[in-house]
């Protein structure tokens, strides 16, 4: 686990004035690809419900390192950037179920359109009533798993370069 994974998972902020001389870090904290990384800071990010949801990672400042003050100028904004990754995920799963929901609603129109013919078919019918319940119940138990916690995948990673 990288120093971004420990921020997550033990809610504490890391700063550093040695960059990637830190002996925990790993290539997984450098998101952002730099090859030169002189200072940094991390800090996790809270949502809504005060759920961890991410962590902010701010690289190389330009003049000197690190300080209590920039600490406190980031914790300003530590709720505020939670709150836009959840914002964002919450979106992204109304789309998913709503891709999901014209899927099912297609599904049921075709059923209609064979019902409509003159050759309909009894077991066709059925066969594809069966296609949209099972997808609905599908849907009714991804919305379920999600419903308590919105956050329900990876932390989310920002990268921020001072």
């Amino acid at each position: 686990m990288g120093i971004t994974g420990k921020v997550f998972k033990e809610a504490e902020y890391v700063m550093s004035v040695k960059g990637k001389r830190e002996t925990n870090f790993h290539e997984i904290d450098n998101m952002a690809s730099y090859v030169e990384m002189r200072n940094f800071l991390f800090i996790p990010t809270y949502g809504f419900k005060d759920q961890k949801n991410g962590v902010i990672q701010l690289f190389n400042r330009k003049i000197g390192n690190p300080s209590e003050s920039d600490l406190q100028s980031v914790k300003s904004y530590q709720k505020l950037v939670g709150m836009l990754i959840e914002g964002v995920m919450e979106s992204n799963r109304i789309m998913n179920i709503d891709m999901n929901l014209r899927k099912v609603l297609n599904q049921l129109r075709e059923s209609t359109r064979v019902y409509k013919r003159e050759e309909f078919s009894y077991t066709l019918a059925i066969t594809n009533l069966e296609i949209v319940v099972d997808n609905l119940q599908k849907i009714i138990k991804e919305h379920e798993k999600t419903k308590g916690s919105i956050i329900s995948r990876s932390p989310s990673h920002i990268s921020l370069i001072s």
